[in-house]
C-alpha cells in the first residue's frame, strides 16, 4: 500500500492549468455574449466531470470537477458584468485556485488510498488462489495436509515453498516418491519435479520447470567489461533460470564430451570469460585439431588487429606442449621458492597473473593406446605420452597455490585418455549433455544425481557442473563458434585487458617462452589472412609481420600498472606510482601519469574511487544462483 500521500504536484499543475485557461477565457470573450459562453462552460463542466467519473470511478473526484465547471462559470458571468482586471475579481479567481488546489490534493490522496485497498485485496484474493492450486495439486496424488505457503514465479517455471503437516505423517522422502506422478498429471518432462529442504525440516520447496531452456541455443553476451579470477563468472544458463557461474581460482577443471557434444564450444566460452580477466595469462594446447581451437583466438594478433594475443603460448604438437608444460613447472618452483615464508598462496593481480593452460583433446597428449611402432613412425624424437603426462600432473598437483591451473578436455573420462592421478586433482567437472551414463559414472562416481541428470539431456551444448560441495544440476552453456565474434572478443581483450608476465614470471619461464613466436612462426604464417603463399616459407619475412605484444605500451607504463595491479582493491594514489617509478629510475611528470591513467578508465582497464585511489577495474556481476563454487 503506498499510504495516504497528499499529490499537491498534480494537483497544483491541474488546478494552475484550469485556473489559467478560465482566465484567458475571460479575456478574450469579454466582448461576446454571456449566453453562449456559459452554455459552452456548462458543457465543458459535464464533459470533464463525466470523464473523471469514467477514469477514476472516484464519486469525490467528479464532484470537485463538477464544482470547479460551476464555479468557473459562475466567475465568468460576474467578470463579464464588472469587468476582470481589478482587485475584487483576481482576488476571487485566485481564491478560487487555491482552494481547488487544496481540495484536490485531498480527494486524490484519498483516491489512491482506495486503490491500494482494492489492489491489496485483488491481490490476497489471486495469491490465495494461486497457493490453494498449489496445495490441491498435491491432493490430487494423495498427498494431504502439506500447505504452499509461496509461489515464485522463475524463467522456466515456479518455485513452491510448502509447509509439512507438524505430525511429521508427510515427510520430504514422501513428495519425492511422487515427482514422478506430478511430471505425469501436468504433462511435463521426466525429471521436470523436484524437492528440496527448505529453511527447516517442516518446509519444502519444489522446483517445478515447466519450459525446457536447455533446447534454446545462448548466444555469448557481448559484455567486455574486465572481469577477475578471484569472482565467480557466468559461462551459461542453469535449468532453474539462474546463471551458471563458476569460481576458478585455485581449481582444475575437466570436460568430458563426445564428438557433436558442444566441448570445443565450451571451452571457446572459458577461454573467452578467462581473457577478460585482468589477472589471467592462458596457454593453449590442441594437438589432436592441429590448433583449431586456439587459431582463431590468435589470429586478429597476427593479423595486427590487436596489440596483445588473447593466447600467449600455443602448441599443436608435443614438442611445444612439452616446452609449455615443463616452463610452467619452472614457474611453478620459482614463485613457491620466492614466496617460501611470506604467504600461504598467491592472490593473483594483474601484476601477478594466474596462468592457465588450455588443453584439448588430451587424448592425443596422454593416451597410454598409442602403440611404439606408430610412435616411432610418426612422432619419433617427440616425448612420449608418458612423459607428458607426468609433467602435467606435476601442473595440477603442485600449481594451486602458486596461481597455475588448467582446463582439460577430451571425450572419455577413462585412464587411457586422461591419467587418473590428473582427473583426481580437477575439483571441477563438466559432463556434456550426450555423454553416455557410464562416462557420467566414471566422471562423477559419487554422485548419483548428476549421473541421472546427464543420462536424459538431449541438447548439444548442455551439461553438468559438478564440484563435490554443491548440488549437481543440468545447464545450458552460451554458444561461441563464430569466428567473427571471437576475433571482436581478441580484439577487445588484446588491447584493453590481457595482462603482460612480470620480470619474474619472465625469467622463470625461461628461454622456450622467450623464443616461442620464432619457432611458431611458420604456425602463424598459416593462420594469418594476410600472408599471401610465397611468404609463408619465409622465416625472416613472418617474423616481421607478427606485431610486438608489448608495442600498445611503453615502459613506464607498464611498470605503473603492475604497480596498481598489486594493490588490488585498495588501490593506490598516483604519488605512491611515482615515488616507486622514481626509486626505479624511471622518470615520468605526475600530469603524464594521470592523463594515462584517465585514459586506462576510458578503456575500462582502471577506475578511480571517491577517496582518489586508482585501481584495477574488477567486473561487478549481480547477485545469481548456480555453481558458484564458494
Amino acid at each position: 500500500m503506498r499510504g495516504v500521500r497528499v499529490n499537491w504536484v498534480r494537483s497544483a499543475e491541474t488546478c494552475g492549468l484550469f485556473a489559467l485557461a478560465v482566465l484567458a477565457t475571460a479575456t478574450l470573450t469579454g466582448s461576446t455574449p454571456l449566453l453562449p459562453v456559459l452554455l459552452v462552460a456548462a458543457v465543458l463542466t459535464v464533459t470533464i466531470s463525466v470523464g473523471v467519473a469514467v477514469q477514476t470511478g472516484s464519486g469525490a473526484l467528479t464532484q470537485l470537477a463538477a464544482g470547479a465547471g460551476i464555479t468557473a462559470s459562475a466567475w465568468l458571468a460576474y467578470v463579464h458584468h464588472a469587468g476582470i482586471w481589478h482587485a475584487a475579481a483576481l482576488i476571487m479567481w485566485a481564491l478560487g485556485a487555491l482552494v481547488y488546489t487544496v481540495a484536490g490534493a485531498i480527494a486524490y490522496a484519498k483516491h489512491l488510498v482506495v486503490l491500494d485497498k482494492a489492489e491489496a485485496e485483488h491481490e490476497r484474493a489471486r495469491n490465495t488462489a494461486e497457493l490453494r492450486r498449489w496445495t490441491d495439486m498435491l491432493a490430487g496424488v494423495g498427498i494431504e495436509g502439506v500447505t504452499a505457503t509461496r509461489v515464485v514465479k522463475t524463467r522456466v517455471g515456479h518455485t513452491i515453498t510448502y509447509t509439512l503437516p507438524k505430525d511429521g505423517t508427510v515427510k520430504i522422502q514422501t513428495l519425492r516418491d511422487v515427482a514422478e506422478r506430478l511430471d505425469i498429471s501436468r504433462e511435463l518432462q521426466p525429471g521436470s519435479t523436484e524437492f528440496g529442504v527448505g529453511r527447516h525440516a517442516g518446509e519444502v520447496v519444489m522446483q517445478s520447470r515447466e519450459r525446457d531452456v536447455l533446447k534454446d541455443a545462448v548466444p555469448y553476451p557481448m559484455d567486455l567489461s574486465p572481469l577477475t579470477i578471484n569472482e565467480p563468472f557466468d559461462i551459461g544458463w542453469s535449468e532453474d533460470g539462474s546463471l551458471c557461474l563458476i569460481l576458478f581460482r585455485e581449481v582444475r577443471l575437466i570436460i568430458i564430451g563426445e564428438t557433436g557434444a558442444g566441448k570445443t564450444n565450451l571451452l571457446n566460452v572459458l577461454i573467452a570469460q578467462l581473457s577478460r580477466c585482468v589477472d589471467v595469462i592462458i596457454f593453449g594446447i590442441d594437438i589432436g585439431k592441429s590448433g583449431r581451437l586456439l587459431a582463431p583466438w590468435l589470429r586478429p594478433w597476427i593479423n595486427k588487429q590487436t596489440n596483445r594475443p588473447v593466447i600467449d603460448w600455443p602448441a599443436t604438437d608435443r614438442a611445444e606442449a612439452e616446452r609449455v608444460l615443463a616452463s610452467l613447472i619452472n614457474l611453478v618452483k620459482a614463485r613457491s621458492r620466492a614466496f617460501a615464508g611470506k604467504n600461504a598462496k598467491i592472490e593473483p593481480t594483474a601484476g601477478q597473473p594466474t596462468y592457465v593452460v588450455v588443453i584439448d583433446e588430451a587424448a592425443d597428449l596422454f593416451t597410454t593406446d598409442e602403440t611404439r611402432e606408430y610412435r616411432d613412425k610418426y612422432a619419433e624424437g617427440q616425448p612420449t605420452p608418458r612423459v607428458l603426462s607426468w609433467l602435467a600432473t606435476q601442473i595440477v598437483n603442485k600449481g594451486r597455490s602458486e596461481a597455475v591451473d588448467a582446463i582439460i578436455g577430451t571425450q572419455r573420462s577413462v585412464a587411457s585418455h586422461v591419467p587418473s592421478n590428473i582427473k583426481s586433482q580437477c575439483a571441477y567437472r563438466i559432463g556434456l549433455g550426450t555423454t553416455t551414463i557410464g562416462e557420467a559414472a566414471n566422471l562423477m562416481p559419487d554422485s548419483p544425481i548428476a549421473q541421472k541428470i546427464m543420462a536424459i539431456m538431449r541438447h548439444a551444448g548442455t551439461g553438468v557442473v559438478w564440484r563435490k560441495d554443491k548440488r549437481p544440476h543440468a545447464d545450458k552453456f552460451y554458444q561461441l563458434e563464430d569466428p567473427e565474434i571471437i576475433a571482436r572478443i581478441a580484439e577487445h581483450v588484446g588491447d584493453h585487458i590481457r595482462p603482460e608476465p612480470n620480470e619474474f614470471d619472465r625469467a622463470a619461464l625461461g628461454s622456450d617462452y622467450a623464443s616461442r613466436w620464432q619457432r611458431l612462426a611458420p604456425l602463424l604464417a598459416e593462420w594469418s589472412d594476410m600472408a599471401d603463399a610465397s611468404q609463408q616459407g619465409m622465416f625472416e619475412q613472418i617474423v616481421a609481420q607478427l606485431p610486438d605484444p608489448e608495442a600498445g605500451m611503453r615502459t613506464w607504463q607498464k611498470r605503473a600498472r603492475e604497480i596498481v595491479g598489486k594493490h588490488g582493491r585498495v588501490g593506490v594514489r598516483p604519488g605512491v606510482v611515482l615515488r616507486q617509478l622514481d626509486a626505479e629510475n624511471i622518470t615520468v611528470d605526475r600530469a603524464t601519469l594521470q592523463r594515462w591513467l584517465r585514459t586506462q578508465a576510458n578503456d575500462g582497464f582502471m577506475e578511480n574511487t571517491r577517496h582518489g585511489m586508482w585501481r584495477i577495474k574488477l567486473h561487478d556481476g549481480g547477485q545469481a544462483t548456480g555453481t558458484d563454487g564458494r
